[in-house]
């Protein structure tokens, strides 16, 4: 048996990577690159349709469709 089947089957985790404090930190994402929350559920979760967000409250109000009209080529 090899010295790798050996170890695994003892239990042996593998050697993890040794992080010192010469290595430099992580530089912190820019706000733009970090996830965004998502909203909170509501009343429409769940629901197609088109909404209009209210900025200041953050509640959604839906938006009535409208029908379309076809176009003629022609």
């Amino acid at each position: 048996m090899s010295k790798l089947k050996d170890a695994a089957s003892a239990g042996d985790k593998p050697q993890e990577a040794v992080h010192t404090s010469a290595q430099p930190k992580k530089a912190e994402k820019p706000p733009h690159h970090r996830a965004s929350t998502l909203a909170p559920r509501d009343e429409f979760t769940g629901q197609g349709g088109r909404y209009v967000r209210d900025p200041a409250t953050g509640i959604r109000t839906k938006v009535p469709a409208t029908l379309v009209k076809e176009q003629v080529n022609g």
